[in-house]
C-alpha cells in the first residue's frame, strides 16, 4: 500500500498537536495514545493503472496536485484530520489518525469542544515522500520504496 510520509517540519507540527491532545483530554482511568508512524494511506483504488501489482510497483503513476488536511474530528476511539488527496482526474478522502483511546471513558461532545479550542497547524503538504509501506511483523512497517514530492 502507498503512503504519503511527511515532510519533519509537518510531522514536528503535528507531534506537538499530538501531545496537546492527549494533555488536553488526560484523565484518571483513560489511556491515550499518539499513533505513530503519522502516513497518510492511500488506498488501492486511488491510482488509473491497469493492475493492482502496477500500483504497488509505480509511485510515479500517483499524481498528486494537492494534498489538503482538514479541521481536527473524533470518533469513540480516536483523533483523527480529514485528508483530501487530488489528482489530474479526481479527489479521494483519507485520514491520518493522531491520538487513539487504549482503555476508558470514550471520547463524547464534551471532547470535541475541547479540541475545537486547538488550532490544527498544518493544512496543506507541500513537499513529502511517496512511499510502498511494507509490514515487517504485527509491530513494525518500513518503506520499501520512496521518492520526494515538490507541489508548486
Amino acid at each position: 500500500m502507498a503512503v504519503i510520509i511527511l515532510h519533519p517540519t509537518e510531522e514536528l507540527k503535528l507531534i506537538k498537536l499530538q501531545k496537546e491532545i492527549i494533555s488536553e483530554l488526560f484523565e484518571e482511568g483513560r489511556i491515550l495514545y499518539a499513533v505513530k508512524p503519522l502516513w497518510i494511506k492511500i488506498h488501492d483504488n486511488f491510482a488509473p493503472v491497469d493492475s493492482a501489482q502496477e500500483r504497488k510497483n509505480e509511485l510515479s503513476k500517483y499524481n498528486i496536485r494537492q494534498v489538503e488536511l482538514d479541521d481536527i474530528e473524533l470518533s469513540e476511539n480516536s483523533i483523527f484530520i480529514p485528508v483530501t488527496i487530488t489528482t489530474d482526474t479526481a479527489a479521494y478522502n483519507s485520514k491520518l489518525t493522531l491520538v487513539n483511546l487504549h482503555s476508558g471513558r470514550q471520547f463524547t461532545s464534551f471532547e470535541r469542544d475541547k479540541l475545537n479550542k486547538i488550532k490544527q497547524p498544518v493544512r496543506q503538504l507541500k513537499v513529502f515522500r511517496l512511499g510502498n509501506e511494507k509490514e515487517l511483523g504485527s509491530s513494525s512497517k518500513c518503506i520499501t520504496k520512496s521518492r520526494w514530492i515538490k507541489i508548486k
